[in-house]
């Protein structure tokens, strides 16, 4: 029999002797979701599930699956796509074509990354946003809202977003490259939700140089040089791929900031509304939640 310290906490013991494959999200909402959007049968082989200690986000899911996988491999990770610059590995995730994917290396055995930026992005690209924001009105204002129109707002909310990431990437992929090194600090995560700021690109940018500049752990050129170096990544592809502004359009919503741009979206078309459950059940109206199944039970096993 083995004892309770070789196998780890009460949870750990409920997930090593459970008769299904153990997936920890970031959060609860990530779990309510992914049920919904995978249907709720699949709780007889699969359960998604929030780590119980440590917050929120990819650092919890990452650490819990390390602890626990050593004894169960049936204990996987899910994690938003951007966490992949945690590992140095944002260009699998800028240039990825699937619904979801892996890394190879020992330290991300078990992870598995979501094929976008977050789960809104998810809700964004396969909800029927368009067919939301037209219907999401008053009764008299019914046919009033054009695709046209609806796209001339999203299309620069997307680039805003998207650059914005790409920001976040740069930052995350240099702190990791300083951890790497041996460095006692590298450079801060710049939160893109920085430029939910009502102030114009180029006022944000410059307090974010600012911030750079003061800490100092890396120089704003060397943190430009990075954004350069992904920006062209994803130009390259456009034009190897040869994708038209729609598909653009749609690479760069894949990439962008995903709850900022539906914050944004819905402050715009609908600021007393919460779209989540409309944008859900678009979702799984598009058939996407079976695409997704699939490739989650080819990478789990389930």
């Amino acid at each position: 029999m083995p004892r309770f310290s070789d196998i780890g906490d009460t949870t750990a013991v409920d997930h090593r002797y459970a008769d299904k494959v153990i997936i920890y999200v970031e959060d609860d909402n990530d779990a309510r979701d992914y049920f919904f959007i995978t249907g709720e049968e699949v709780r007889e082989y699969l359960e998604f599930t929030a780590p119980e200690r440590g917050g929120s986000g990819a650092g919890p899911v990452i650490e819990r699956v390390r602890t626990e996988r050593e004894k169960n491999p049936r204990v996987f990770g899910l994690l938003d796509g951007e966490a992949a610059a945690l590992f140095g590995a944002v260009d699998a995730l800028l240039q990825c074509t699937d619904i979801l994917f892996r890394l190879d290396g020992h330290d991300r055995d078990g992870l598995i990354f979501l094929g976008q930026h977050e789960r809104e992005n998810l809700l964004l690209l396969y909800g029927d946003l368009y067919d939301l924001i037209k219907r999401d009105v008053m009764p008299g204002d019914i046919g009033r809202r054009s695709t046209v129109e609806i796209h001339s707002f999203i299309a620069p909310v997307t680039r805003r977003f998207y650059r914005a990431a790409l920001l976040k990437y740069a930052s995350l992929t240099l702190n990791h490259a300083a951890k790497k090194s041996g460095a006692n600090a590298g450079c801060s995560t710049i939160d893109s939700r920085r430029f939910n700021n009502p102030n114009g690109m180029a006022a944000i940018l410059e307090q974010i140089k600012e911030r750079v500049i003061e800490e100092g752990f890396v120089t704003w050129e060397e943190l430009m040089e990075e954004v350069s170096r992904t920006c062209t990544l994803v130009r390259t592809r456009f034009r190897t791929e040869n994708l038209n502004a729609e598909a653009r359009h749609g690479e760069r919503l894949r990439l962008a900031d995903g709850r900022s741009v539906l914050n944004r979206l819905r402050s715009n078309y609908s600021p007393t509304g919460r779209w989540e459950a409309q944008l859900l059940d678009g979702v799984v109206k598009s058939g996407f939640g079976e695409s997704f199944l699939y490739r989650l039970r080819e990478l789990t096993a389930a």
